[in-house]
């Protein structure tokens, strides 16, 4: 039980204080730089440019605020911190394996909402949008499906995808968000299992769920932008085609198979962009079979 609470721990058992606090200097000093920056002198690259620039403030601001709660934690509360980290992982090892699924599912869940509630209650529709969604109404169902959108974009999913929340929800983005809320909690979900299936521990995974799932640019993209969730469904697509193949090598079971071939299937209908999932799914394979250890080894590290 020692070697499983070691190895799944959901808390480092010690952060040196010096990685935090130089990790809160460089960041402040970053942060007071871009705030001093002039950005009139950005006019002469168009509106875009001082987006980009509010993005990197926004950003700074939000690895300050982490890195000052984590520096303060851990040197005011490291007791406390693990404490809690041993209860908690005890009670992880004391579900059964579904439980523990579910409970890391809705753990996903809920730290991309709290990384998107504001957005995700005041939902909002781009142009881009509404054109797509203006294809399922301008065209019968059967040719919209098949219609490209600009010079480099065909993605029959989406727009099957938009014309069953249209039907659904109307014109009303607040469901729109929640229904790819819940599509890209499952990237981090997917990418939890596959940890399992390679002996990753759960702090490896808790650190993924944080930088991925809490990084900022993903807010345009998941509650409102809607056009561009293309991508994060392109990646929950290769989680599970990566998770299915392992899984597969466990079981030989041919359910896996059919996953891992479905879950391609789709990274290709979701855009043309897709494409990129072929190449990267056959280096992943061949990583985990010369690289990771055989299943019923991994399996001890769970």
């Amino acid at each position: 039980m020692n070697n499983q609470i070691k190895s799944a721990s959901f808390l480092p058992h010690s952060v040196p204080l010096w990685i935090l606090g130089s990790a809160l200097v460089i960041s402040i000093f970053a942060f007071i730089v871009i705030t001093q920056f002039d950005t009139t002198r950005l006019a002469l690259f168009g509106p875009t440019a001082k987006i980009y620039l509010t993005a990197i403030q926004n950003g700074l601001m939000s690895a300050v605020s982490i890195l000052a709660l984590a520096f303060v934690s851990f040197l005011f509360f490291k007791k406390k911190i693990e404490k809690v980290r041993v209860q908690f992982t005890n009670f992880y090892f004391s579900l059964s394996n579904k439980k523990q699924n579910t409970l890391v599912l809705v753990l996903c869940m809920l730290f991309v909402f709290a990384s998107n509630a504001e957005n995700i209650i005041h939902g909002y529709f781009n142009m881009d949008d509404l054109t797509v969604v203006g294809l399922n109404h301008l065209l019968p169902f059967s040719k919209a499906v098949i219609t490209p959108y600009g010079n480099d974009h065909a993605f029959p999913l989406f727009i099957t995808e938009m014309k069953i929340l249209d039907v659904l929800f109307g014109q009303n983005p607040i469901p729109y968000n929640f229904f790819f809320l819940i599509l890209f909690s499952l990237i981090p979900f997917f990418v939890y299992l596959s940890f399992k299936k390679l002996g990753l521990n759960m702090l490896s995974f808790t650190t993924f769920l944080i930088v991925f799932a809490g990084a900022p640019a993903w807010t345009e993209i998941i509650t409102g932008f809607y056009i561009m969730s293309i991508y994060p469904q392109i990646l929950l697509f290769f989680s599970i085609a990566s998770w299915s193949y392992l899984a597969w090598r466990e079981s030989h079971t041919p359910k896996h198979i059919l996953i891992f071939a479905l879950s391609l299937m789709l990274a290709l209908a979701s855009d043309t962009s897709g494409i990129w999932v072929l190449p990267v799914i056959i280096l992943f394979m061949l990583g985990v079979h010369y690289f990771s250890p055989q299943p019923s080894q991994a399996e001890k590290h769970i």
